[in-house]
């Protein structure tokens, strides 16, 4: 599972409806990103919204769906 931003991938331990936890925590404003998920070796990928950015005191990040 990953988060990408920007080209940029972020590793992600654990997902939910509304929220995905971060295998290390990093600081970015709001953003949009792109959510892939890998099962029995097909990709799933969606775009989201992270309204609340990401901070380095959580890896809890909020997403939302993309408009």
């Amino acid at each position: 599972m990953f988060l990408d931003i920007e080209g940029v991938r972020h590793d992600v331990s654990h997902m939910g409806p509304e929220f995905v936890i971060l295998a290390k925590p990093v600081n970015r404003p709001p953003c949009a990103g792109i959510v892939g998920l890998s099962v029995d070796g097909k990709l799933k990928q969606w775009p989201v919204c992270l309204p609340d950015g990401l901070s380095e005191d959580t890896r809890r990040v909020r997403t939302a769906k993309a408009a």
